[in-house]
C-alpha cells in the first residue's frame, strides 16, 4: 500500500524538509493526507493546526515528537512572513487542495533518505515588509555587526533593481568604511543573487534582476564579512555575524517597467 508519509515527504524534500517515519495508524495517515492539502494551499494556520494535532497523538515516539515539534516552528515562520510558494510538487495545479501521490510504493521507514538539512528561517527572521506596488519602496535602517532583514511578493518576470545608499558612516569593528553588503534569498531561504561593491564604489547594488517565480522574497543588508552560511543546496542555515563597518543607509527596491 502506498504510504501516505512518503507523499507528503515528497512534496517537502525541495523545501528542505523531510517529516520523520511516523507510525502509520488510519488517524495519522488521515492527518498527513490534510496537512499536505493545506501546504498545497499555502493555507499555513491549517497546518500548524493539522500539525499540533499530529504532535499530540499517543502512537508518536519522543523522537517523532520533537521532529514534528521543529517542523512546526517552520510553519510558524512561513506564517509570520506571508511565505507563498507556487507549483509544489504533487499538488494539482487546477485545484490545489487535490494532492498527488507519486508513482511508486516505496515507503520510507527503512531507507536512508538524503535530502537537503533542515531549513530553518530564523536566519531570515524578524523580517520588515516593503510594499512596492506604487513601483518603488524605501526605508532607512542601520546595520553593523549584524543583520537587517526585508521581505517583499513579487511576480515571475518583476525586474527589480535593489539599492542601498549609505546615509551615515560610525566607527564599526574595525572599519569605518560604507562597505555595505546585499543578499537576495527565495521563499525556501535559498540565495538567488548578491552584491559587495559597485564599480568604485563600497556601496551594494542589484541591477535589474529578473524574479523567477510569484513569491515571497528576502532582502538582507550587512556590512562587509557578514556573509550568510548555507547548506549544500544554498539554503541559509545562518550568519556569521561578524560584520566590520556600521552604517545607517536607505535600502530602495524599484520595478522597472517590462
Amino acid at each position: 500500500m502506498r504510504s501516505a508519509k512518503l507523499h507528503l515527504w515528497f512534496a517537502l524534500f525541495a523545501y528542505g524538509f523531510a517529516l520523520p517515519a511516523l507510525a502509520q495508524t488510519p488517524a495519522i495517515d488521515t492527518l498527513q493526507t490534510q496537512l499536505q492539502a493545506a501546504i498545497c494551499l499555502n493555507d499555513w494556520p491549517q497546518a500548524i493546526d493539522l500539525t499540533n494535532q499530529l504532535i499530540g497523538s499517543d502512537d508518536l515516539s519522543p523522537e517523532d515528537r520533537e521532529s514534528l515539534v521543529n517542523y512546526r516552528s517552520q510553519l510558524q515562520n512561513w506564517r509570520a512572513t506571508g511565505a507563498r510558494f507556487a507549483n509544489l510538487p504533487n499538488c494539482n495545479a487546477a485545484n490545489p487542495a487535490v494532492a498527488i501521490a507519486p508513482q511508486s510504493t516505496t515507503t520510507i521507514e527503512n531507507s536512508v533518505a538524503i535530502a537537503p538539512q533542515p531549513l530553518s528561517l530564523v536566519a531570515l527572521s524578524p523580517a520588515v515588509n516593503l510594499d512596492f506596488v506604487t513601483g518603488a519602496a524605501t526605508h532607512s535602517g542601520a546595520v553593523s555587526s549584524g543583520q537587517q532583514v526585508y521581505s517583499f511578493t513579487a511576480s515571475a518576470g518583476d525586474r527589480l533593481s535593489i539599492d542601498v545608499n549609505v546615509t551615515r558612516i560610525m566607527p564599526g569593528t574595525p572599519f569605518m568604511d560604507d562597505d555595505s553588503q546585499l543578499f537576495l534569498f527565495d521563499a525556501a531561504g535559498r540565495l538567488i543573487a548578491q552584491n559587495d561593491d559597485q564599480e568604485r564604489s563600497f556601496q551594494s547594488r542589484l541591477a535589474n534582476f529578473t524574479i523567477p517565480a510569484d513569491g515571497t522574497y528576502f532582502v538582507v543588508v550587512t556590512t562587509f564579512n557578514n556573509d550568510p552560511i548555507l547548506n549544500a543546496n544554498g539554503i541559509i542555515l545562518r550568519w556569521e555575524g561578524d560584520g566590520g563597518s556600521n552604517i545607517e543607509y536607505l535600502l530602495t527596491i524599484s520595478k522597472q517597467a517590462n
